[in-house]
């Protein structure tokens, strides 16, 4: 695929995950200014994108699993738009990208003040609890069976198919991947 084919399916992948999350946040009944801020920053972010950067470096062996993820409309998207994201390891461990990956749309798109991009997390493996001030939006694409730590909670639990992930500024929060793979889409405004 050419730099700009690999962009447009980019830009495809982040408006077909902006779509979910309007829709998903339009089913949301807890945390809902807090979905619409953050469908607002996204869309707003989106629209005013422009390429920063592109060259982007060979992907972490984490994204193997890409190919394995099941099959949906968000999944092929990214599988389309993954060459054009640059896959790094987490600076949250030390694995070498061996089971956590994140995919920095950041660094090729200006957002303005949101950061964006995609969190893979092997079958088995845990993304480790972490906070930040800034919001934090996820969309849950596969690893259904995942638990979630979010929203000022103190316990893991499961999502429904429907649900976002919200964070607020500060809040404690982490992801435990168990018999699935787990691809969502994170936004920070």
């Amino acid at each position: 695929m050419t730099e700009a084919g690999d962009r447009t399916a980019l830009d495809h992948f982040l408006r077909s995950c902006l779509a979910e999350i309007e829709r998903r946040a339009s089913l949301a009944q807890d945390h809902a200014p807090s979905f619409a801020e953050g469908v607002a920053a996204f869309r707003a972010a989106l629209d005013g994108a422009a390429r920063v950067r592109a060259h982007v470096p060979p992907p972490v062996p984490a994204t193997e699993v890409l190919a394995e993820l099941p099959d949906s409309p968000l999944t092929r998207a990214c599988a389309a738009a993954a060459r054009a994201i640059p896959w790094t390891t987490s600076p949250r461990l030390d694995d070498g990208g061996r089971d956590i990956a994140l995919g920095r749309v950041d660094e090729v798109l200006d957002l303005g003040g949101v950061n964006c991009g995609t969190m893979l997390v092997r079958a088995g493996a845990v993304y480790p609890e972490h906070s930040h001030p800034p919001d934090e939006l996820y969309l849950p694409i596969t690893g259904h069976d995942a638990e979630w730590r979010f929203g000022g909670r103190t316990d893991y639990r499961r999502l429904g198919p429907d649900e976002l992930v919200y964070n607020p500024p500060d809040g404690v929060h982490g992801t435990l991947a168990h018999h699935e793979h787990v691809l969502a889409l994170y936004v920070l405004w």
